[in-house]
């Protein structure tokens, strides 16, 4: 669990005010805001697509790891 910090709301408002986030989105972009404070730059997902506008995260999509493994 990350804590909720205050910087948290100021890096949301930057994401929305400069990315094509509108809607329902806003949530995804509170998540990258949490990730980008706690200096996290990969976000494992099944739901890459929703995640691709936030240009500093690495996207893993869950399905591919284990495509990669073999199993």
């Amino acid at each position: 669990m990350l804590p909720d910090r205050p910087e948290i709301f100021a890096h949301w408002l930057e994401l929305v005010r400069n990315l094509p986030v509108h809607g329902k989105r806003v949530h995804d972009a509170r998540l990258a805001a949490v990730l980008g404070v706690h200096a996290i730059d990969h976000l494992i997902t099944f739901n890459t697509t929703d995640f691709t506008v936030f240009p500093s995260l690495s996207l893993i999509n869950p399905r591919g790891l284990v495509a990669a493994t073999g199993d």
